[in-house]
C-alpha cells in the first residue's frame, strides 16, 4: 500500500504513513552528517537546507539544536558568508585597479566605502560611525577602581561618608575589608 503525500510549508512534502512510523520508533530520517552537509551547501540558510533534503523546516532547526556538528556547520557557513560579504565590500568599496595599476577595472563606489567605514570594527575603533557611543561611569565605579588598585582605603571612607557605603563599594570591588 503507497503512503500518502502531503504539500507542507514551502512546497516540501513527507509520506504521512513513514513519518508517523518513525516517530513510533524514535528514528531519525536524516543523519546529522547529512544535515550538516546540507547546511554547508546552502550557505547556512535553514529553508534552503530543508529544500534540498525535502523534509520540513523545523527537521533542520531540531537538528541544529540537538547535533553539535549541525550547530557547528550552521556557524561555519554563515562566518564564510559573512568574509564573502566582507570582501566583496571592501573590493566595491576601495576600486579595483588593473594589473599594470594605471587605470581602474572598477571604480570605488562610495556608498559602500562609506557604509563599511561605518560598520566594520576597526573603523568603528577609530571613530567612523553614524552614532558615537559613549560609556557612562557612575562614582561608584570611580570609587571601585580606587579601591581596586589601593588608592582609596575603607577607613577613609567609613570617616567621610559611612560604613555601609564603604562595605558595599568593598563588596563590589571584591576587596577584603581590612580591620
Amino acid at each position: 500500500m503507497e503512503a500518502q503525500t502531503s504539500a507542507g510549508l514551502f512546497g516540501t512534502s513527507f509520506q504521512n504513513s513513514k513519518l508517523e512510523k518513525d516517530m513510533a520508533n524514535n528514528k531519525e530520517k536524516f543523519t546529522a552528517q547529512q544535515i550538516a552537509d546540507a547546511l554547508i551547501a546552502t550557505n547556512g540558510m535553514r529553508t534552503m537546507a530543508a529544500r534540498q533534503l525535502n523534509c520540513d523546516y523545523n527537521t533542520v532547526v531540531r537538528y541544529i539544536k540537538k547535533y553539535k556538528v549541525c550547530q557547528d556547520a550552521e556557524n561555519l557557513s554563515k562566518q564564510r558568508m559573512g568574509d564573502r560579504v566582507e570582501s566583496t565590500l571592501l573590493a566595491m568599496a576601495l576600486g579595483v585597479r588593473s594589473d599594470d595599476g594605471k587605470k581602474w577595472e572598477q571604480e570605488p563606489n562610495i556608498a559602500s566605502l562609506i557604509f563599511l567605514a561605518k560598520v566594520h570594527p576597526t573603523m568603528r575603533e577609530r571613530g567612523y560611525t553614524e552614532k558615537k557611543e559613549i560609556q557612562v561611569r557612575t562614582w561608584q565605579d570611580e570609587a571601585i577602581d580606587l579601591i581596586k588598585r589601593g588608592d582609596l582605603d575603607y577607613q577613609s571612607l567609613v570617616d567621610n561618608y559611612d560604613e555601609s557605603l564603604a562595605v558595599q563599594l568593598f563588596k563590589s570591588a571584591g576587596v577584603p575589608i581590612d580591620g
